[in-house]
Parts: structure tokens; C-alpha cells; sequence
């Protein structure tokens, strides 16, 4: 089955949930202007994603979550030019990753990936039913009616907070005497309150921090 369109015609989330119904197997490509989506489906389930945006790349988390330094990224990095390995087994080979959490950090990528897929109302898909490649079937599984009810909440949420911080031209700075002593900041709070040390605009956060527009703005939220 070949089936191909626009997300102005059928939006992401009904697609997905189409594929998942039919328990399809085959590659799902998503454009939005000069971005790409790949979304690899086995039986319904999603088992690969890959994204052309550097934020959902491998490194890019890996370096978000804190698993690797810079250092040891652009080592691997370069490495990884010159023989062609995946990023990820060159991670375990070095013992910088086990199995177990490179599994971890593909599951959080792929649901990242899909979450910002889901706030896409532009842009066209294809979806070519076929077998998948070992290299293209890489996690354990992830279900789509799981991913869709957590993108839902978040699309709410974030659509609430695009709203409270819609100027991205405010600065914005950390005002660590009025946090209780006792808060403990979680990761993406670790990160943006280090950027707010310095007074920053929204659009410098964005355009510096490492990290998903839901955890930036939640982050701001909170602090």
C-alpha cells in the first residue's frame, strides 16, 4: 500500500493512528519545508525515527541528557566519519552507553520526534508499505496510542504557554533569591536557569538552549 498527502487534508495524528489501526509495516517520510521526518512502523508500532533537525539527532540528545560530554561527542564524531559505524554502537563499543540505555535515549528521541510531528498542520507525507532493515528497526516498540494521547496533553499545554510567553523579545533573568531553598530544579530547569545568570531574550534561549520548545517554555514557567 502506497498512500501519500497533505497535513492540511488528514492531520498527524489521525495518520498515525490510521497506520496503527491497519497494524502497517513500512516507512512513513514527513516534509515541512526543508525538514524531514522518518518514521519507521512494524505491525502498527513504532520501531525507528529519524529527523533532519540537529535537536533530534543521537549526539544532540545524548549531549541534552547529559550521557556523553562534548568531548567525548566530538571524538566519536569524528571517528564515526571516517568508518561509517552507527553513532550509537560506537557509544557502547567505548562503554559510554550500555544496551540498555542506548534503548532509553531511542525511545526518548522517538518520542520526541513524534510529539513535534503531531503540532505539524503543514506539509506533506508519503507512507511506502515494506519490510524494514535491521538498521531501520532499532527499538523495542513504541505504541502509538500511547504517543497520542501524551502529544495531545502537551499540544494543550504548550499552546497555553506560546500564549503567556508570546513576545520573544522579553528578557528574561533568573532571580535566584526568591527560589525556595529547598526546589530542586530538574534537568531542564538545571540548564535554562544557568542561561538566565545573564539577562537573555526568549529568542537567544532559543536559538542557544539544546532543548524541545516544550522544555524551554515549561522550564520558564516554573523558574
Amino acid at each position: 500500500m502506497a498512500l501519500s498527502g497533505t497535513f492540511t487534508s488528514m492531520s498527524p495524528s489521525d495518520l498515525l493512528q490510521m497506520l496503527s489501526w491497519g497494524s502497517k509495516t513500512g516507512l512513513l517520510t514527513c516534509k515541512i519545508a526543508e525538514e524531514r521526518r522518518h518514521v519507521f512502523i512494524e505491525n502498527g508500532t513504532i520501531v525507528g525515527v529519524t529527523s533532519s533537525r540537529y535537536k533530534d539527532r543521537l549526539g544532540a540528545l545524548l549531549l541534552r541528557l547529559r550521557y556523553i560530554t562534548d568531548e567525548q561527542f566530538n571524538d566519536i564524531f569524528d571517528r564515526q566519519a571516517s568508518n561509517g559505524r552507527p553513532l550509537g554502537e560506537i557509544f557502547i563499543s567505548e562503554n559510554l552507553l550500555s544496551e540498555s540505555e542506548l534503548q532509553k535515549v531511542l525511545t526518548h528521541q522517538a518520542e520526541e520526534i513524534i510529539y513535534d510531528l503531531l503540532s505539524w498542520e503543514d506539509g506533506e507525507f508519503n507512507f511506502e508499505e515494506r519490510n524494514l532493515s535491521s538498521e531501520e528497526n532499532r527499538l523495542k516498540g513504541v505504541e502509538i496510542s500511547n504517543l497520542l494521547l501524551e502529544g495531545a496533553r502537551r499540544m494543550d499545554e504548550i499552546s497555553r504557554l506560546r500564549h503567556e510567553f508570546c513576545d520573544r523579545d522579553t528578557v528574561y533573568m533568573l532571580n535566584t533569591k526568591a527560589k525556595i531553598s529547598s526546589y530542586e530544579f530538574n534537568r531542564p530547569e538545571q540548564v535554562i536557569s544557568t542561561h538566565l545568570t545573564t539577562p537573555m531574550s526568549l529568542e537567544e534561549l532559543y536559538t542557544m538552549v539544546n532543548e524541545s520548545e516544550f522544555d524551554l517554555l515549561s522550564s520558564l514557567g516554573s523558574l
